[in-house]
């Protein structure tokens, strides 16, 4: 028998066999012992543990009517708050015209770079102004006038990406280097 149940049961013989007002009492003091929602109008400063203290982030903030508020987050909660506030990667896709890849023995990065002709076409790109073509490796953008030159050196994000990154990191087949 839970203790709800015996709370009932005591006020049921206490009220002389009432149990429907031993109900209405019990769903009252239920009422009374749940808290009002804390709502919090602005954040001040958020800390972050000492390496020998528990991993959890502590952000001081101050609720509406001026109390102040810890919130407590462990390593599990951090990152299901950051998931709801991150913009999702389509979001951040959306806005992006350019990524910078690492690349193997160059000073500079290798550029992974939206087309101006827009959609999901991409040009990977060195410094000097080449684009990397399907089947010549590095072109200077002058070389590729006609058409099948301009659209063997664009490919899908989903192509373009995993190339890039093996071009930067010199893997590229039938190239030096990634040099073409």
């Amino acid at each position: 028998m839970s203790a709800r149940s015996v709370i009932e049961h005591a006020l049921t013989v206490y009220y002389d066999g009432d149990r429907e007002l031993a109900r209405k009492l019990l769903a009252k003091r239920d009422a009374e012992q749940q808290p009002e929602p804390l709502v919090v109008s602005r954040y001040d400063t958020a800390m972050e543990p000492a390496p020998e203290e528990e991993p959890v982030l502590t952000v001081g903030a101050v609720a509406e009517d001026g109390r102040p508020v810890a919130l407590c987050f462990d390593p599990e909660t951090r990152r299901k708050v950051a998931g709801w506030l991150a913009p999702s990667a389509a979001e951040l896709l959306a806005h992006t015209t350019a990524f910078e890849i690492p690349w193997v023995g160059h000073a500079l990065p290798l550029r992974l770079r939206r087309s101006m002709a827009g959609g999901d076409r991409w040009a990977i790109c060195d410094r000097e102004g080449r684009r990397w073509d399907r089947e010549l490796g590095f072109v200077y953008e002058a070389q590729n006038e006609d058409e099948r030159t301009r659209t063997d050196t664009r490919f899908p994000l989903s192509e373009a990406w995993p190339l890039a990154h093996q071009i930067a990191a010199g893997e590229t087949a039938g190239t030096k280097d990634g040099e073409g």
